[in-house]
């Protein structure tokens, strides 16, 4: 169900066309800097690192509710991952000047945004903890369950549907 907060931040980005993607394509990459946040619009993005040995470790797959540039606007951080596209997507590119001029006029979006990063970043805490601490099995049911509460949709006796990816 849209709130009136998403409602309000999905008319902001309405402002902007939105960039495509074809699936593999590297949206962001370690190091990059720019004076403009991503917003996904739809489609899915994997978020990875590479180690100095050369693996590749998924550190995050982000769908169109994880608002994972407004983290970045709160933190400013110096990139360290790979944003790639995951499937063909569509995403909004907003001026960080813009995007700050519209939270600071709308802390209910702002407040919001927060609350939604906060969330996901549970569920993240979650997985690794699975993840360090659970066997084999515990490890491939917590990343179903991750998998079936972002992309699933409920249905009876809170079972969750996940439509082929």
């Amino acid at each position: 169900m849209d709130t009136p907060e998403e409602n309000k931040f999905q008319l902001f980005l309405s402002n902007y066309k939105p960039s495509k993607a074809k699936k593999g394509e590297i949206i962001t990459r370690p190091g990059d800097s720019s004076n403009q946040l991503v917003f996904l619009k739809s489609g899915l993005i994997r978020q990875y690192v590479i180690s100095k040995l050369g693996q590749e470790l998924t550190i995050n797959v982000i769908n169109t509710d994880y608002p994972f540039s407004f983290i970045e606007y709160l933190t400013e951080p110096k990139n360290r991952y790979y944003f790639e596209a995951f499937n063909p997507i569509e995403y909004y590119k907003v001026p960080k000047k813009e995007f700050k001029e519209f939270m600071d006029q709308n802390p209910d979006v702002f407040w919001h945004l927060t609350k939604l990063a906060f969330c996901r970043f549970e569920e993240l805490l979650v997985n690794i903890e699975y993840f360090i601490t659970g066997d084999a099995y515990m490890k491939v049911a917590s990343t179903f369950y991750l998998v079936a509460m972002r992309q699933g949709k409920e249905t009876t006796n809170n079972f969750y549907e996940v439509e082929s990816m």
